[in-house]
């Protein structure tokens, strides 16, 4: 926004203004690139993706945009665990597993927890690919998720609305994706989970991830999901005890 927020007595607020005002606090949005991203498939981005994830905190709504690219990372990307950041991590572009031409594909070349977690309630990951090296797929199954959808690990933390949509996660050392503690009112719409070494999905009361603070997930909508080539089964949901049920 570049209209001055310094007012004399008598300035007139002009439409332009306006609706400058308006993009700036509901259509606010950050792109990696603008932080150095490459997204060549070979340089390390992580850096660069989490200061545009960081930037996004600080606005109430932000999206945080990928064009089209294979962005290697080195450590999970943290979405802000702050109440009220309701933003998405978007790929420009339709996202092809194998294929940097058509989309996005996060490509973790990392072995010590998962590529995404997504931390408060309404946030989103839409239209990318989550892949790993062939170094990852190797290594040690641990927190090692494609995607993980868990709050704090404190008294009466939840997330809702948060939303996977139109996300591939495949080629991961565990589950491809794992919800963990009180969870619901989540929507996980055209996500594909595919030769991953764990479940597909798990839906799990906090046993997964060791949480103190455990709770049932509830509420969740799963439309257009498609599960093959995983080690596990395409889909489990966690009891809230630390047991589980599956469905094939």
């Amino acid at each position: 926004m570049t209209a001055s927020t310094d007012f004399a007595t008598g300035t007139v607020v002009t439409a332009d203004w306006l609706n400058a005002v308006n993009s700036y606090v509901f259509d606010l949005s950050v792109s990696v690139k603008a932080h150095g991203a490459i997204g060549d498939g070979i340089t390390d981005d992580t850096t660069a993706i989490q200061a545009a994830i960081d930037e996004a905190a600080e606005y109430p709504v932000c999206n945080v945009l990928f064009p089209p690219g294979n962005y290697r990372t080195t450590a999970t990307l943290t979405m802000p665990s702050s109440a009220g950041r309701n933003f998405a991590l978007i790929g420009q572009g339709y996202a092809a597993y194998g294929s940097v031409l058509s989309g996005v594909i996060l490509t973790a070349d990392h072995t010590a927890g998962p590529v995404v977690r997504l931390s408060s309630s309404g946030q989103r990951v839409e239209s990318m690919v989550i892949s790993a090296s062939t170094a990852r797929t190797a290594g040690a199954r641990d927190s090692n998720f494609g995607i993980l959808v868990e709050p704090p690990d404190s008294s009466g933390a939840t997330i809702a609305g948060a939303c996977l949509r139109n996300v591939t996660i495949a080629g991961q050392p565990f589950h491809g994706v794992v919800t963990s503690g009180t969870i619901f009112l989540c929507d996980f719409e055209g996500v594909a989970v595919q030769n991953n070494k764990g479940h597909g999905f798990i839906a799990d009361c906090g046993a997964v991830t060791n949480r103190t603070n455990k709770g049932r997930p509830g509420g969740l909508t799963f439309s257009r999901l498609r599960a093959y080539g995983n080690t596990g089964h395409p889909l489990v949901v966690g009891l809230g005890g630390g047991t589980s049920t599956s469905a094939s």
